[in-house]
């Protein structure tokens, strides 16, 4: 993350940019014209690296909250399923208790139906936290993509402030 002295930094050099190209065009000289477009040049980019690096934190961020909100969702459904299949465990043995005979072979179908959903909701949750997996390293990827960009930013802005440097050395 860009911090105050980078944004010092670049306010620095966009007015020492517009004080070299006034003092330029006052004088007649375009090389100190020229240094106050490049330093303005470098401001722009250290505002560039602070805007990336700002959009890779938010996406950061944002990941990780919906991560944690897909996490959140996966555990209720976890919740809901276990509450569930006791529920329906407790009305089947309350009704084998009333007619044993006659429950029986409902209870058995019953309870085949209950495991079946109960492994169809485990395989529901377990296809869930995967794509949670999956959308939070994509996240993820995005936010590498955008720490690149603004590391390839900042790479801009110091040749600048190199060229910028040597300009200056030069005159």
């Amino acid at each position: 993350m860009a911090d105050t002295s980078d944004a010092k930094r670049g306010l620095m050099d966009r007015v020492q940019g517009k004080v070299k190209q006034v003092a330029g065009n006052v004088v007649g000289n375009e090389r100190l014209v020229r240094e106050g477009e490049i330093h303005e040049q470098k401001a722009d980019a250290l505002d560039e690296v602070a805007r990336r690096e700002a959009e890779a934190q938010q996406a950061e961020e944002a990941a990780a909250v919906d991560a944690r909100e897909h996490e959140l969702a996966v555990e209720q459904q976890k919740l809901a399923a276990e509450e569930a299949a006791e529920a329906r465990a407790e009305r089947l043995e309350r009704e084998r208790a009333e007619d044993e005979w006659r429950i029986q072979a409902e209870q058995q179908s019953r309870e085949e139906a209950v495991e079946r959903q109960t492994e169809a909701a485990k395989a529901q949750v377990a296809r869930d936290e995967q794509n949670a997996v999956i959308d939070a390293a994509s996240q993820r990827q995005e936010a590498e993509a955008l720490e690149a960009e603004a590391e390839q930013v900042r790479e801009r802005a110091e040749r600048l402030e190199r060229a910028a440097n040597s300009a200056e050395e030069q005159s």
